[in-house]
């Protein structure tokens, strides 16, 4: 529907605007095209950037919806750099909400420059089976003691 100038009459333009915005706080939930599923919150690193030899802390932030994990529920956290088989650096019990804090030392072998670290036992991990699908993880910078 257009008007006479070939303007879309605010009334449209308005419930356009509406249904952008309410499917843009849902987005950040979804799995695929179809599905409804949340996925965890972003992974952080701190110190950034990150130490060889030196701690680390990894956290997670809830759920952003109403998902939940049931008790027991651990994530294994692993270090890849410049293409290296992955390093597992330890396992995590994770919150009800998914929310997370460890600390862990990384190696003091670990190569300078960027460092990616990622999730498995999270809720990413059940859409391997797409043909596109997103991994949990997050890159950090590495640099020398």
């Amino acid at each position: 529907m257009r008007g006479e100038h070939g303007e879309v009459p605010w009334t449209i333009g308005a419930v356009l605007v509406a249904l952008g915005s309410a499917l843009s706080s849902v987005g950040a939930c979804l799995v695929g095209p179809a599905s409804s599923d949340c996925l965890p919150a972003p992974l952080q690193v701190s110190p950034e950037p990150a130490v060889a030899g030196k701690p680390i802390t990894v956290s997670s932030g809830p759920f952003e919806c109403d998902a939940e994990y049931p008790s027991g529920t651990w994530y294994t956290l692993f270090l890849t750099v410049r293409g290296e088989p992955p390093a597992q650096l330890t396992t995590v019990e994770v919150a009800s909400d998914g929310a997370f804090t460890t600390q862990v030392v990384l190696p003091a072998t670990t190569p300078l420059g960027e460092a990616d670290l990622f999730v498995t036992g999270s809720r990413y991990d059940e859409c391997l089976a797409q043909a596109s699908c997103a991994g949990y993880s997050t890159l950090f910078p590495v640099r020398a003691p």
